[in-house]
């Protein structure tokens, strides 16, 4: 137990000295995706994972820890930015038991719709891939520059490798490192501090963004999903539609309302989704 606190401390610790140098950089330069992946990765398939040995989970946390100080350093000095001055990060019992336990239903649900993601991704092949690319550069091109030139879009799609299956959605890397800005500020706290506002507020906050995050997995499937009927999909759809619709008004209707489990909802949707014949031909 003692190792696993302490790979916890140092990659909360370095996460939390990621976070202030992506602040800095972000409306500037741009989000750093590739990074809020490698770590994501990390959280859920290394620190997570009760079959790996602490022995490997130090060697792997080492390889990330390398790659994230080299990244900070090269950025800092390129860009002129300070260093970074981390909080003091401790193990926080309160903070542990809250995260795998009372809400260790969130975490698992945020990966399995990013499961759902990569799963359908793969299902609808090539050809369904270039198609929904093809309509969400438009529709873009569209709203900020009123761009028509189908020739011009052509050419952009033939220029893509839609052999690859297709990555973590973005806005899911953005709301767990949302949920980690807030992880970190309640593990900088100290155990006498668990009853706090401010610690239950950042947990809140944070299983918040994970739940923003599943949700919105589920739903960049079912737009997906949409586009692909538009154009190629067969006719027959209209009770998941309907399912659909009323769902939006029943989201919207309860807003605020904590008691209407509007996740497992969208996910009952996902899964119809998934069963369709197209995506099992």
């Amino acid at each position: 137990m003692t190792n696993f606190v302490s790979i916890i401390n140092k990659f909360f610790t370095l996460y939390d000295c990621f976070i202030q140098l992506d602040l800095k950089m972000s409306l500037v330069y741009g989000r750093q995706y590739s990074h809020y992946k490698e770590m994501f990765l990390f959280y859920v398939t290394v620190l997570m994972n009760d079959y790996i040995d602490e022995t490997d989970k130090e060697k792997k946390y080492v390889e990330l820890r390398y790659k994230i100080v080299k990244f900070i350093l090269e950025n800092s000095k390129k860009h002129n930015i300070s260093r970074q001055h981390s909080s003091t990060i401790a193990f926080n019992k309160k903070l542990n038991n809250v995260l795998q336990n009372n809400n260790e239903v969130y975490l698992d649900e945020f990966l399995k719709s990013i499961q759902f993601f990569l799963q359908f991704r793969q299902k609808i092949q090539k050809d369904g891939r270039k198609i929904i690319a093809k309509e969400n550069i438009s529709r873009r091109m569209f709203y900020y520059f009123d761009f028509k030139e189908k020739d011009v879009m052509d050419k952009i799609i033939d220029n893509i490798d839609f052999n690859h299956i297709g990555n973590i959605p973005k806005q899911a890397l953005i709301e767990f490192n949302n949920f980690m800005s807030h992880v970190c500020t309640a593990y900088s706290l100290s155990d006498k501090d668990e009853n706090t506002d401010i610690f239950l507020k950042n947990i809140e906050r944070a299983i918040n963004h994970i739940k923003r995050g599943t949700l919105d997995c589920y739903k960049i499937i079912i737009k997906d999903y949409f586009i692909l009927e538009n154009s190629t999909l067969p006719i027959g759809l209209i009770g998941l539609k309907n399912q659909l619709f009323n769902l939006r008004i029943n989201e919207y209707k309860n807003l605020g309302n904590n008691s209407i489990n509007i996740l497992e909802q969208f996910k009952k949707i996902v899964q119809e989704i998934m069963k369709t014949p197209y995506l099992n031909s």
